[in-house]
């Protein structure tokens, strides 16, 4: 999908000057979006939340994975 959209991670209207403080990626997968979205903004506190635990280990610090039924 990264490609598709010719490699944005987002479209709402954030900035690296003014990041958001929380982000939430609600049925994650594997999480990729949310490790790459905490890099691109690591002040943020990211939240992540699938059924499966497939996601990996080895994440950013500001990145976090639940295992929830959303």
């Amino acid at each position: 999908m990264t490609r598709l959209f010719g490699g944005r991670l987002f479209f709402a209207p954030l900035k690296k000057s003014t990041p958001p403080r929380r982000i939430l990626d609600i049925a994650t997968g594997t999480g990729e979006w949310a490790i790459e979205i905490g890099d691109y903004f690591p002040e943020a506190e990211v939240t992540a939340t699938d059924l499966s635990p497939i996601q990996p280990l080895d994440v950013p610090p500001n990145v976090n994975f639940y295992v929830e039924d959303s």
